[in-house]
């Protein structure tokens, strides 16, 4: 903004009038994350034009010819609108499926795989055998959607549909069996939001003398 107003001679109290022609620029600006295309284009299918043709002096009026864009039927604007949006998707689900791919040809890390729609059981730590951490798998739920490489949306098949964000390593396809049953940390780390996903187990320490709280150290 400092470096535009210097160069074309406009005051400071001038920016106001500046602001929408640097917002325009910017999403005519094509992005990597939307294979090259414009953030104009992906939300609205118009042409990106040129990022930043010309700046008009707020207080000096010049006479500039407009050219209005003729309009494509809504019905090709939305089926193009459409196409983009797949391509998109298409090209996330592509880089998601490359990392899960490479996270699990590590050795020793070995994730599930989930639809949506899968009903699944969730696990959730819970204090059991004295101080002793442990999962419990919760009642069925269902998966809704994927929202990352590593973590999944599922909620409650039952009122109020509570919705829950877990990690693969704490979710299982549901099967009777697993309900309700108890399984310990060794070989899991509990996940949490900012959490990692743990390679190995290098000490259990019971209480910390510091902080107070049980501790265990991973890989």
């Amino acid at each position: 903004m400092k470096a535009l107003m210097s160069e074309r001679g406009l005051a400071v109290r001038d920016w106001p009038a500046l602001l929408p022609v640097v917002q325009a620029a910017l999403n005519g600006m094509p992005a990597d994350r939307l294979r090259r295309k414009t953030p104009l284009t992906a939300f609205t299918a118009s042409p990106g034009g040129s990022q930043l043709t010309s700046i008009l002096h707020p207080r000096k009026p010049v006479d500039t010819p407009v050219e209005w864009v003729v309009q494509e039927p809504q019905e090709e604007v939305r089926v193009a609108l459409d196409g983009i949006h797949a391509e998109i998707v298409d090209a996330s689900e592509k880089r998601r499926r490359a990392a899960r791919e490479r996270h699990s040809r590590r050795q020793g890390v070995k994730l599930q795989k989930f639809s949506e729609g899968d009903f699944v059981l969730a696990a959730t730590a819970t204090g059991r055998s004295g101080n002793k951490l442990a999962l419990v798998w919760r009642d069925p739920k269902r998966m809704v959607k994927s929202l990352s490489d590593f973590t999944f949306e599922v909620v409650d098949i039952i009122p109020p549909f509570d919705a829950l964000v877990r990690h693969p390593s704490r979710l299982q396809l549901y099967r009777e069996a697993a309900r309700g049953r108890a399984e310990g940390l060794k070989g899991k780390a509990i996940y949490r939001k900012g959490g990692h996903l743990a390679e190995a187990h290098r000490d259990y320490r019971r209480l910390s003398p510091d902080t107070h709280r049980y501790e265990m150290f991973v890989k």
